[in-house]
């Protein structure tokens, strides 16, 4: 991985979903020096109360797809920037991006001065592909 700028001070994130994802998520920011400020996963025991975005620069979310339209809601909704690793809840049955939902989330986005990452599901396209490859 590339530093293009020396570093001044750690970046501040919150984990959403501490599954095996969220824990790894959590090694590799300590590794690089990062501060991981407040993890939640409520079926876990770390709820999400009202101030554990306090201080936090960028969440990184690995919840549960049923969690994450009003996760990710929450998070922008306070201005913070976020990372989606929570696929599902986004696309629509034929497995495109909800185009409407995307939108509202760019509109609460730029309203807070926010910022999401996104990246539909590769895993998708890589199932997709095998089968591909075994037909012919």
């Amino acid at each position: 991985m590339f530093n293009l700028k020396p570093k001044e001070e750690a970046m501040k994130f919150a984990i959403f979903g501490y599954g095996r994802l969220g824990q790894k998520v959590e090694k590799a920011l300590s590794e690089r020096g990062e501060e991981v400020i407040t993890i939640i996963d409520p079926p876990q025991g770390y709820p999400f109360l009202k101030d554990s975005l306090a201080g936090v620069e960028a969440a990184i979310c690995f919840t549960d797809p049923d969690a994450g339209y009003e996760t990710t809601h929450a998070i922008l909704g306070v201005g913070v920037d976020v990372i989606l690793g929570t696929t599902s809840f986004y696309l629509k049955d034929d497995n495109t991006v909800n185009e409407e939902m995307m939108n509202e989330f760019q509109e609460i986005a730029q309203e807070k001065g926010a910022r999401m990452v996104y990246a539909p599901n590769f895993a998708i396209g890589m199932i997709k592909f095998q089968k591909i490859l075994e037909v012919a």
